[in-house]
């Protein structure tokens, strides 16, 4: 019927909690529910899943709007600017922090969004060799959908698709097909939009990618059914175009299939770890993910709206989430000057999931400018707060051999910690010149 429905892990809370008959639509994907204050935490971690998307109907006149009582719906949502939660921990105000190495990503939606789990892809056009069909994310084929039809292989390798016309297709794509989530591109530097949208560059010395697809098969409710032909169909297309190595030395997947690796938490760490540990200048990097994102209370201090982003683990109950902060630790501070990554996240709640200093969405607003090209380079992204003061003390942790607790994780270990004390002495040498 073309309606989107909203899995969740728990049943669903009364919609007065949330205030979900309060809903605003004001553009792209701005439909959600105002938040009255953040709710009692559950016993065990929580997820908000994809959305989970039938089939679209295959006829010439467009399809019907999609059902929107339940669209982003979600107690974990950032619904209300300057609303936050219960229980955030104070806002200590903005603060840049400068990232040595060139990281870009691009995010199926924005932070307060959800994102959608198609159940057939193949009305998104796609060539026939592209991917396995089936099941897929939204933002993963509209992604095939623009540089295969749109833009084409040829001009999109040769560096002649601009990040601003990415941007504008993918979006366009989106709100034809009636999906609401808003396409994102963040970078750890700033970042012209007009350059070319670029994977790899062309003298990359040598390739390392980590590919993560969450099925969360057997777990009934929240189960989804297309991350895993998203993994295949971004390795298909990263080695076929990009000329990325699928070796096991350069490549690590991570699928709940019972065939790969299981993307439990320590797993997806250890891949965070291995995807950085020898990075050299002249690497490429590459990370997809697609699965459940989430958010959760802030108890830091570095989030304006009191929200951290998070990975869903398959593991999630037992092992906890996957915290935006320790995503940027763990992959971001630990690269070296010279080494480039690109990132696909195909999941909830992922505008800023890695944390990154500069971002633009593809909003109603910022249309306009992106497909005139009068928005010419990222803005500074105002959610990167103050992490040079927890960065301090995992560093300083790691350097005695000691275990930080919270969110963090077992970021201190000495051999993360000695990676990500190099970046950030090369970060205080670059902010003193």
């Amino acid at each position: 019927s073309g309606t989107k429905k909203l899995l969740n892990f728990l049943p669903e809370p009364d919609a007065s909690m949330y205030g979900y008959g309060q809903q605003m639509n004001s553009g792209y994907g701005q439909g959600y529910g105002q938040q009255q204050g953040y709710p009692q935490q559950p016993q065990q971690p929580t997820a908000q899943p994809k959305q989970q998307q039938p089939q679209p109907p295959q006829q010439a006149a467009a399809p019907a709007a999609p059902q929107q009582s339940t669209r982003d719906a979600s107690p974990y949502s950032n619904a209300v600017a300057g609303q936050r939660p219960m229980g955030a921990a104070q806002y200590k105000g903005p603060n840049t922090v400068e990232v040595a190495a060139k990281v870009v990503m691009l995010s199926g939606c924005m932070d307060d969004q959800t994102s959608a789990d198609v159940s057939d892809v193949s009305s998104f056009g796609l060539p026939a060799d592209v991917g396995p069909g089936g099941a897929g994310g939204a933002c993963t084929n509209a992604l095939q959908h623009v540089v295969h039809n749109v833009a084409g292989d040829a001009a999109v390798t040769a560096g002649k698709y601009p990040y601003n016309k990415l941007l504008v297709d993918m979006q366009a794509f989106l709100k034809r097909r009636q999906y609401t989530q808003v396409p994102q591109l963040s970078s750890s530097q700033p970042l012209g939009l007009g350059d070319a949208f670029m994977i790899k560059s062309p003298n990359a010395r040598r390739t390392k990618a980590l590919m993560i697809g969450i099925n969360y098969t057997g777990h009934g409710v929240g189960e989804l059914t297309g991350c895993h032909n998203d993994v295949i169909t971004m390795r298909q297309y990263i080695t076929s175009k990009w000329g990325f190595s699928d070796t096991p030395q350069t490549m690590r997947v991570l699928m709940d299939d019972g065939r790969n690796m299981s993307p439990t938490k320590a797993n997806i760490l250890a891949g965070f770890r291995w995807l950085v540990s020898d990075n050299q200048p002249g690497d490429a990097l590459f990370i997809h993910y697609s699965g459940h994102g989430s958010q959760t209370v802030d108890t830091s201090g570095d989030e304006e709206s009191g929200y951290d982003s998070t990975m869903v683990p398959l593991d999630y109950r037992s092992a906890g989430q996957i915290v935006d902060d320790d995503i940027f630790l763990q992959v971001v501070t630990p690269l070296k000057a010279g080494v480039e990554m690109f990132c696909l996240m195909d999941c909830c709640h992922s505008g800023t999931i890695m944390d990154l200093p500069y971002n633009i969405a593809a909003t109603k607003e910022n249309m306009q400018g992106l497909s005139t090209g009068t928005l010419q380079t990222l803005p500074q992204n105002m959610k990167f707060f103050k992490k040079k003061k927890k960065l301090a003390i995992i560093l300083a942790a790691g350097a005695t051999g000691a275990v930080v607790g919270g969110p963090i994780g077992c970021l201190a270990a000495m051999c993360c910690a000695a990676g990500s004390m190099a970046a950030h002495e090369q970060i205080k040498a670059r902010s003193a010149n």
